[in-house]
């Protein structure tokens, strides 16, 4: 639907004579309205005692600068989320500067003048065109929401006061700019090479924008009222929802720029209710006057901005070395075709610890999402270095320790569940088993251990700790066990942090006996908090979560392996209220925990080997 919108707003664009024609007349009835409003009270009009305050109008140029700070926000939030232009400063320029072409006789010039604005960062004019459209879905929305919210209070006929058909328009305008509709627009336009995905909380956020965009506009309109006509302040409810209906009208038709003459009509229209029907003409055309004298205003403080200059790029630590990204395939698919999600900052060095050693990476990478099979990853990433991690040595002791008595719990509960499954502890292989713990649990229950660790230092606490033997210090593929040698293998919160997850399963495969359990345990791309928080999500870390599952991913990377899904299941149990309503939620496609456990079965075929 936003995609056949969109269509249609081009198709217009593209005719304009049709759009002269059709704005002008449109014009031409709507003021030749007012004038017959103003003709009808003429009498009204002159024996009105005229008092101007300069003192309102004053504050209503204060009101309408909060009210462009706001929009400026937003379009830089919207803008700086969806393109890879982050300057507040450029943004709250072009902003401005398009904001004058709306007066220019087509109202679409608004979205091609951002186009051309943009084009010199280098972002294609079809992208900022579709973020334009995002943007108007956004206006419209926070506009329809004002005016429910303040419908109470407008001395309206009962047509005005209905709230199905705002409600309706809002529901369809709620589908209009679901994330996956609009990345699918985006993506229909042909949009390559920045973001597109946002969650539910950016959209939140973006809403109330410009929700305060609506209500800073209406203490503008508040204020021009009170420069002509004493409005007590029990009323500004009411001015604030006919600001917000005088402005959806037009905004919603697109036929005039910024509504040239619908917009008056209807303010003049609806302020009838609240002040003599002469004066109501008098404030919206004076309302469109200072409006044009403020924007102008501001417009030539733009002239004054000038671009930050870049930050320059700051050396390696002394004495730390540096490394490089690499760019992959997709290891479930292999497709190269992706959709990007989030940058990360272009020239900001971080320090990482590689075993313990510190590395500068000049940035993370970037988080896209594949095309063919639609699993989340980083691509490119920082280059192969052993035992990569954000924290140090010390700073990682101190979570296993914080966290030991929760983790205690949830590795008996799991080894629980394998044992149900197999029928007895048997031989198990615990694949970046970190400090130890579930091995050490494992050993105390009957079963037979092994692990592999790629952190030389986790594997010597592993060691002096829990006195811990047959463990591995390297990537799993080079332990060299034999085919079908252990009954269980427990990945838990190591697949994200693999090069190759596809190959690494293929290995545990090959490992287990036949019938035997493999127990995946990872972060949920699919959660609610991804959703809502989106790169301010605390699991992408793409200098070392490098790959992101969701239910569908990660069920098909385990059965490409050969291996067999028999259960979902959370690492961290609920109590048993809470557990029912997760359940519920999963039952409705809700996931609002950040894990995703999975047990896999291989197909009970073969013989069991010997180490």
């Amino acid at each position: 639907m936003a995609a056949e919108l969109f269509e249609r707003l081009r198709a217009i664009s593209r005719r304009p004579l049709l759009r002269a024609i059709v704005g002008t007349a449109v014009v031409l009835l709507s003021f030749g309205y007012l004038g017959f409003l103003l003709f009808r009270n003429w009498d009204e009009l002159l024996a009105y005692e005229w008092h101007v305050v300069p003192g309102q109008i004053a504050l209503a140029f204060c009101y309408y600068s909060l009210a462009l700070l706001f929009a400026v926000l937003a379009w830089s939030r919207v803008a700086g989320r969806l393109t890879p232009v982050k300057s507040l400063r450029k943004h709250m320029k072009y902003y401005i500067y398009t904001n004058l072409l709306r007066r220019l006789p087509a109202p679409l010039l608004n979205f091609f003048g951002r186009a051309y604005f943009y084009q010199q960062e280098g972002i294609a004019g079809r992208v900022m065109v579709a973020v334009s459209l995002l943007e108007w879905m956004l206006v419209v929305l926070s506009g329809i929401v004002v005016y429910l919210l303040t419908m109470p209070f407008l001395p309206l006929p009962a047509l005005w006061r209905s709230p199905w058909l705002p409600a309706v328009i809002l529901l369809v305008g709620a589908l209009l700019v679901r994330p996956r509709t609009v990345q699918s627009v985006l993506r229909l336009l042909g949009k390559e090479g920045a973001p597109l995905d946002f969650g539910y909380g950016d959209l939140l956020g973006w809403l109330a924008l410009y929700a305060l965009v609506w209500i800073a506009g209406g203490l503008v309109l508040y204020a021009v009222i009170n420069s002509l006509y004493p409005l007590p302040l029990s009323q500004l409810p009411a001015v604030m929802g006919i600001w917000a209906l005088s402005g959806l009208v037009p905004t919603l038709i697109l036929i005039t720029p910024v509504g040239f003459g619908l917009k008056e009509v209807t303010m003049g229209v609806l302020l009838s209710y609240l002040i003599p029907p002469s004066l109501a003409v008098v404030v919206a055309l004076l309302m469109r006057v200072e409006l044009i004298l403020f924007e102008l205003i501001w417009g030539g403080v733009a002239l004054l901005l000038r671009p930050a200059p870049a930050p320059p790029t700051p050396p390696p630590p002394t004495g730390v070395e540096t490394v490089a990204k690499e760019t992959v395939h997709c290891p479930l698919c292999h497709a190269d075709q992706t959709t990007p999600l989030f940058e990360t900052p272009g020239q900001a060095l971080q320090t990482l610890y590689a075993d313990g050693k510190p590395i500068a990476v000049q940035d993370a990478g970037r988080i896209v999402r594949c095309q063919g099979c639609g699993l989340v990853y980083v691509n490119p990433r920082v280059a192969s270095a052993p035992g990569l991690s954000s924290y140090t040595l010390e700073q990682e002791q101190a979570y296993f320790d914080a966290t030991r008595a929760a983790r205690q719990g949830a590795y008996a509960e799991l080894l629980l569940q394998l044992q149900r499954r197999l029928g007895h502890p048997g031989r198990l292989l615990d694949v970046g088993f970190g400090d130890g713990l579930l091995l050490a649990l494992a050993r105390d229950d009957g079963w037979d251990t092994a692990g592999v660790e790629v952190s030389r230092a986790l594997v010597e606490r592993a060691r002096s700790t829990y006195g811990l033997e047959r463990l591995f210090h390297g990537p799993l593929q080079r332990a060299d066990y034999p085919d079908a040698c252990f009954d269980a293998v427990v990945l838990v919160n190591v697949i994200e942090h693999l090069r190759d997850p596809a190959a690494v399963m293929a290995e545990v495969a090959r490992l287990l006996a036949p019938g035997g359990i493999a127990a995946i345990h990872t972060v949920n791309v699919d959660s609610l908090a991804a959703r809502l928080q989106g790169v301010r999500w605390h699991h992408f870390e793409p200098h070392e979560h490098f790959f992101y599952f969701d239910r569908r991913t990660l069920g098909a990377i385990v059965s490409q392996a050969g291996l067999t899904p028999i259960e979902w299941f959370r690492l961290w149990s609920p109590r048993p209220l809470k557990r029912g309503l997760i359940r519920l939620a999963h039952c409705l496609g809700l996931y609002w925990d950040n894990g995703l456990g999975l047990l896999a079965r291989k197909p009970a075929a073969g013989a069991r080997k010997n180490l």
